[in-house]
């Protein structure tokens, strides 16, 4: 069994970061599309706020200290009128996502924190 240590929270809230991004990414992408893209967007705001949430929780569980979120993300690029503009922002923050999440896999885990991260 792995010890959970600094470093796995340490992950863990870099993936709390990255929710919390994407969170608010797809949100404000919903905002600014009036078309077929809205509930997508809607939908995935709200699916990386549950991964978000679950990731803060298990680091609460851990005896760690979730990532403080408190400051004001700005995530609006200028520019984001025209729609393939927010289609490219939207892919470029799952890209980062996708990234973080491979680097956490990559690391000793426990297997229910793996399990979760998978």
């Amino acid at each position: 069994m792995v010890k959970v240590n600094e470093k796995v929270i340490s992950t863990l809230n870099n993936l709390i970061r990255i929710c919390r991004e994407g969170e608010i990414g797809f949100r404000t992408a919903a905002e600014n599309e009036e078309g077929a893209l809205t509930p997508f967007f809607l939908e995935y705001s709200r699916q990386r706020r549950q991964f978000f949430s679950e990731l803060r929780d298990e680091v609460k569980r851990l005896g760690g200290r979730p990532a403080d979120l408190g400051i004001s993300i700005s995530l609006v690029p200028d520019g984001w009128t025209r729609r393939e503009t927010v289609i490219a922002e939207c892919e470029k923050g799952e890209g980062a996502a996708l990234r973080t999440y491979e680097e956490a896999l990559s690391q000793e885990l426990p297997s229910d924190l793996r399990q979760l991260i998978q």
